[in-house]
């Protein structure tokens, strides 16, 4: 299983060949509408409809810690307080400053609480597909879970063909420190053509408190299907709908001219993204091809953008014959080039610091690099970068854990701060030295 799961974020060069696990779609077995070629969007029960309401409030859920960033620069260390199988994420429970919740590849959530205790929460394992860059890889709350105990998760199903599914669960009425582990239902299904860039993160905008999705471009290397640029399909693409209601409805803003859940487009493959919380800007960590890895940042409702795969990687052309000069093509905030052809850069995108035990970091965006093992903290000002700084050195002590081919993901607790997890099993939070 650790094996199958280097591909999860490394497949970028473009002689990495996987095999290929079902070309064309049709609809699935729910009764979805039938899929584009390229393994386009369908639904479980999820349909398109109009202006979606209920999802926009004011008032943040979360105990971040929205101040400017203050004081001098100091030292960080990450100490470690879970362990998993394979860990991929961190979530939080809006509103809950108690526990965290670690996603487990292999299709287990673990509640952990603040005095280190870990709770089984959910185990969907008989239905997750493991191999290739599959498993259970995203989850989100919704911002009225305390009282609704409404959640969701994305994951690689265990079937043929392979498809992504977002599903909804619900909280045990009867035991609400553990999950009810029936499906309650499915918001939407893809079929994966191939058995790489599944995407995987999932979450609530805190402001906007809608549903945001990420989808890979259905896999092998240099996008075959041309999903990127293709707006019929989710593949490639970053969906947002809202749950206020059931199954769905389409907010304001998605796209018109294409598949209606579609708010960006053109991404490779956007395995973790994450918003501020305090701002509701978005940062998507879109995982290159050969030679570049990008950062992607959208102020709060900004949209939709084509952010240029596979016309561009990065900032720098790729297939440019594949745009015709019509469509805008927004820039990366960020890019670096890899190292090497071999595994030489995947970046794996983070969280942004909002804790209050670290002042000067607030602000921060975290992100690292599941080939190198670096770990970055990057600063983003009126719609620019205005820093980029290489904090691998400072993460001392247990974080020496930390190594090439090892970051899987990040996440933020109640309190705004950023967890770290290792393909190793370890779950770190960044800590003051």
């Amino acid at each position: 299983m650790r094996v199958s799961f280097l591909g999860l974020l490394a497949t970028t060069a473009a002689f990495i060949c996987l095999p290929a696990v079902g070309q064309g779609c049709g609809a699935d077995e729910t009764g979805s509408a039938a899929s584009t070629a390229a393994g386009g969007s369908g639904t479980g029960g999820g349909t398109a409809g109009g202006g979606g309401e209920g999802g926009a409030s004011s008032a943040l859920k979360t105990n971040a810690d929205c101040s400017p960033a203050e004081g001098a620069v100091g030292s960080l260390t990450l100490t470690q307080v879970a362990s998993a199988n394979v860990p991929v994420m961190v979530q939080h429970a809006w509103g809950d400053s108690e526990r965290i919740y670690v996603v487990d590849l292999l299709g287990i959530i673990t509640a952990v609480e603040s005095n280190g205790a870990m709770t089984p929460f959910l185990d969907i394992t008989g239905v997750v597909e493991q191999d290739g860059e599959g498993g259970l890889l995203g989850l989100a709350f919704h911002p009225d879970y305390s009282d609704n105990g409404r959640f969701f998760v994305h994951y690689t199903e265990l079937s043929a063909p392979l498809r992504s599914v977002i599903a909804e669960y619900r909280r045990d009425p009867n035991n609400p420190a553990v999950a009810d582990p029936n499906e309650v239902g499915r918001l939407l299904t893809v079929e994966q053509p191939y058995s790489n860039h599944d995407g995987g993160s999932i979450d609530f905008s805190p402001i906007e408190e809608l549903l945001y999705i990420g989808w890979g471009d259905g896999g092998l290397a240099n996008d075959p299907l041309g999903s990127g640029q293709d707006k019929t399909t989710l593949l490639g693409a970053l969906s947002r709908i809202d749950v206020a209601t059931a199954p769905y409805t389409i907010p304001a803003g998605n796209i018109t001219d294409g598949a209606p859940e579609i708010f960006h487009y053109g991404l490779r493959n956007p395995y973790r993204f994450g918003f501020d919380q305090c701002t509701g800007d978005l940062y998507i960590g879109d995982v290159g091809q050969d030679q570049w890895e990008e950062v992607d940042i959208a102020a709060l409702g900004e949209g939709p953008i084509n952010w240029g795969w596979d016309c561009r990687e990065g900032n720098n052309d790729f297939e440019p014959q594949n745009c015709t000069g019509a469509e805008t093509l927004a820039p990366a905030a960020h890019e670096y080039p890899h190292v090497s052809q071999s595994c030489g850069g995947s970046i794996t995108g983070g969280s942004v610091y909002r804790g209050s035990a670290i002042p000067w970091l607030r602000g921060a965006y975290i992100y690292g690099d599941f080939c190198t093992g670096q770990v970055w903290m990057l600063r983003y000002e009126n719609g620019v970068v205005v820093e980029n700084t290489d904090i691998t050195a400072d993460l001392t002590g247990e974080g020496a854990a930390l190594g090439p081919q090892s970051i899987t993901g990040f996440g933020n607790d109640n309190d705004g701060n950023v967890y770290v997890v290792s393909i190793n099993g370890q779950v770190f939070r960044v800590d003051p030295q």
